[in-house]
């Protein structure tokens, strides 16, 4: 599984967003020039992750974006599968058999590590990305 550059923006956002909900709603300016990624880039990203419940947006003085709830229900797989549907999705490269083995028992395991670690326990320090 290879993580495109919108997968890895995305979670980088949301964990950001996260270590510092106690400020309260983050603009999309705000979030684009602490991270460095481009301010229209992210509004794809997060129109995807609004979409998909991750986050929610907060309008007038004061808004912006936060993570909905407090993490604890938000995997790093549900964040992937937000921006890449695709992710995850069997493509048929004609290989070998054993060598399609292989990668589908690789896919697995990958699979498996972001659908066991959550929001929380990345903010938490519990598991570092």
């Amino acid at each position: 599984m290879r993580l495109d550059t919108r997968s890895r923006y995305a979670i980088v956002a949301i964990v950001d967003m996260a270590l510092h909900e106690d400020k309260g709603p983050i603009t999309l300016s705000t979030l684009a020039e602490k991270q460095n990624i481009s301010i229209s880039y992210l509004e794809q990203i997060f129109a995807k992750l609004k979409k998909a419940g991750i986050v929610e947006s907060l309008r007038g003085p004061g808004g912006g974006y936060v993570v909905r709830g407090d993490g604890k229900d938000i995997t790093l797989a549900d964040i992937l599968r937000a921006v890449d549907p695709e992710l995850g999705r069997k493509k048929n490269n004609n290989h070998h058999e054993h060598i399609e083995m292989f990668w589908d028992a690789l896919h697995g395991h990958v699979a498996d590590f972001f659908e066991n670690i959550t929001l929380h326990q990345v903010v938490q320090g519990e598991v570092r990305i």
